[in-house]
């Protein structure tokens, strides 16, 4: 069996796209406390990349707004008094709307 993450541990059903336990279409981005440091491995895959051979940013974006947030959390002991309340984000939530149009304009030269 394998060591629970901090997100599986303290969140296990958070459905975030990067680092959500309970989103099977996710990142699912995994910290671990080890000694000192919290540290994440996560390996992209080829559908992660804008074009050829560069990681999408934002995906990018997604790593380190999800593992930072991790990494406060349990440094500053939030992880067990969030776990003790029930689940609360660092960062502010946001609603999600779709937007039917992005206009853009460009100009050559």
């Amino acid at each position: 069996m394998t060591e629970a993450s901090l997100q599986e541990t303290y969140a296990p059903k958070n459905a975030c796209f990067g680092c959500g336990p309970a989103n099977p279409k996710g990142l699912r981005i995994r910290s671990f406390l080890q000694g000192d440091e919290v540290v994440a491995t996560w390996v992209p895959e080829k559908h992660h990349e804008a074009f050829e051979g560069v990681l999408n940013g934002g995906i990018i974006g997604a790593l380190l707004d999800c593992h930072c947030n991790w990494v406060t959390a349990a440094r500053s002991g939030g992880c067990k008094r969030a776990a003790s309340r029930g689940w609360r984000t660092i960062t502010p939530a946001a609603a999600v709307r779709s937007a039917s149009r992005f206009p853009a304009r460009a100009r050559a030269g």
